[in-house]
């Protein structure tokens, strides 16, 4: 089958960065994401958002309707709002930023090689 990485990240799995997969035939977790991102820092954001909903039971036998669209509206916001904090927390720990003495996103996405848009929104949390 030849399809393009934008048709199957966008139209078949529903995602332009990245989802976690559980195989319960197998207990494995598998993540795939797009490699065509231009920005290391949301790579490194989507491997991690990813690695959360794993390490946080998202995606045990009872919840891999996550990856099926038949989570509530409500229940993917919170998932996804807690492989987030997650993601933030791995990533730029808050007392690695206190002890270094942040003072801007800048900082963070320097220090911590993140986005633009998760720093700003790691500095605003912080």
């Amino acid at each position: 089958m030849n399809i393009s990485i934008n048709h199957l990240m966008q139209d078949i799995l529903n995602t332009k960065d990245g989802i976690a997969i559980y195989c319960p035939k197998t207990d494995e977790y598998c993540i795939l994401y797009n490699d065509k991102i231009k920005t290391p820092g949301r790579i490194r954001w989507t491997m991690m958002h990813e690695i959360g909903h794993i390490v946080l039971n998202h995606l045990d036998i009872e919840n891999t309707a996550i990856a099926k669209g038949t989570l509530s509206e409500e229940e993917y916001v919170v998932f996804e709002k807690e492989a987030d904090f997650f993601a933030s927390l791995v990533l730029a720990p808050p007392i690695v930023l206190h002890n270094l003495n942040i003072q801007s996103p800048k900082e963070i996405k320097n220090i911590c090689q993140l986005s633009a848009e998760a720093s700003f929104y790691r500095y605003d949390y912080y």
